[in-house]
């Protein structure tokens, strides 16, 4: 996606409206479906989901969030784009039948409350909230250009007021966050 936003950026015009139209017409981003009133949430789902199938990752969700909540809208794509983007990169280095991915959320009295749990991995155990030292480190080869999905959520999580919490456990990472809210 970063590609063609910044491709988008250098195109004026016609062209900048012919580029977005098709790359709008495409079929994993072409999804209408939806999985909680938040058109946000939709949007970032519809594409994700459709990397998940490509990928063969089972997905189950439970999304209560209301269309409108007290948060912007980056902020919100954000948060769910990061912690779907590691949790796929994460079952894609499993098998196809362990690959799997479970998305809660909801807006409760006063709390926006995400919690991402997928299979990974076994690579040690760690139990801590998320503190600026402590977020797990990238795996990929090129540290200077990966591991800014953790950061960007944390520090989104902070600057709400929220908390965030990282459990790694055998083969299961969970990643839960909330984040004080007005409906």
């Amino acid at each position: 996606m970063t590609n063609h936003l910044q491709t988008l950026a250098g195109l004026s015009g016609e062209e900048h409206k012919a580029y977005l139209d098709k790359l709008l017409d495409r079929p994993g981003i072409k999804r209408n479906v939806q999985y909680c009133e938040n058109p946000v949430i939709n949007a970032v789902l519809s594409t994700k989901t459709g990397k998940m199938e490509l990928e063969q990752i089972a997905f189950a969700y439970d999304l209560q969030v209301p269309s409108k909540i007290d948060m912007d809208s980056v902020d919100l794509s954000v948060l769910f784009a990061n912690s779907l983007d590691n949790a796929i990169e994460a079952c894609e280095k499993l098998p196809g039948q362990k690959r799997k991915i479970s998305l809660q959320a909801k807006n409760e009295k006063g709390l926006f409350v995400m919690k991402i749990e997928n299979t990974a991995k076994s690579e040690g155990k760690i139990s801590e909230k998320a503190a600026p030292g402590l977020l797990p480190q990238t795996t990929k080869k090129d540290r200077k250009l990966h591991g800014y999905g953790l950061k960007s959520i944390q520090e989104i999580v902070q600057r709400y007021g929220g908390s965030m919490e990282i459990t790694k456990e055998e083969e299961r990472f969970v990643l839960f966050l909330y984040i004080p809210v007005m409906i």
